[in-house]
């Protein structure tokens, strides 16, 4: 393809893979903006912590024709609300996601109601999947329309026109595959990082599995003697104790 890739990696600090492909533009396939009545002279204000996320849906938003401002901190995000609501004729929805520097989701979404203006602002929450049953059980804030990440593009669009028109909360469907075989067991999971913990829970739990997550080699030695699985499945690398270790000490 005339490509290239290649890496830098610094002793200590870690490397970063890169790879550079030369594509052409294909004519004709610019996307415009797509305006949608139903979203006309929204502003959205999102409290998200990481960038990737924030780009998306910067990205998505600019496509609906939708101003939007993103905040990596609690208070920044607060005072762009606020900024937002004084602007008149606007409709404001303050987007939370779970992480942000100095405030926790739970912080931000007391904050937009114990103030009588910003509690003007429509509110999605931007959970992960893991969490999602949480999030729909919570007694104080499980009510209001939530996004579970990965973002994706007509899930967004759709929140946003159910928020706006008052439409009821709805749970998220779950992309379960019907013809997979249906399976009983207990599986202890010993995983570190988030993202691989949330795909491997989807696909086990898809599969009928229950799971418990240990983030680590010693984790796992410690839920196995307590209660008995019938499957483990250990991640080679992990923070204190590896996967090789605990397989040793396991056995």
């Amino acid at each position: 393809m005339g490509g290239t890739i290649g890496v830098d990696s610094v002793m200590g600090q870690g490397s970063t893979f890169w790879v550079v492909l030369p594509l052409s533009l294909q004519e004709g396939t610019t996307v415009g903006i797509q305006t949608d009545p139903s979203l006309a002279d929204v502003r959205v204000c999102a409290a998200i912590g990481h960038p990737a996320t924030g780009r998306l849906l910067t990205q998505y938003l600019s496509h609906w024709g939708i101003t939007s401002k993103v905040a990596g901190s609690g208070a920044e995000f607060l005072e762009q609300v606020m900024t937002e609501l004084a602007t008149e004729g606007s409709r404001v929805i303050a987007l939370v996601d779970e992480t942000v520097t100095d405030m926790t989701d739970t912080d931000l979404l007391q904050a937009l109601g114990s103030e009588a203006t910003l509690g003007k602002a429509k509110i999605v929450r931007l959970v992960s999947f893991i969490k999602r049953a949480e999030v729909e059980q919570d007694p104080m804030f499980g009510q209001m329309h939530f996004i579970t990440k990965p973002l994706r593009y007509n899930t967004l669009h759709q929140t946003l026109v159910n928020v706006l028109t008052g439409q009821p909360v709805a749970s998220q469907p779950t992309h379960a595959i019907s013809t997979a075989p249906t399976l009983s067991g207990h599986v202890l999971l010993g995983e570190d990082n988030p993202v691989n913990q949330e795909i491997a829970l989807l696909m086990l739990q898809t599969l009928g599995c229950t799971v418990t997550v240990a983030q680590n080699g010693r984790d796992v030695l410690d839920h196995a003697k307590q209660s008995s699985h019938d499957l483990i499945l250990m991640d080679c690398q992990m923070p204190e104790m590896d996967g090789f270790e605990a397989t040793r000490l396991d056995s």
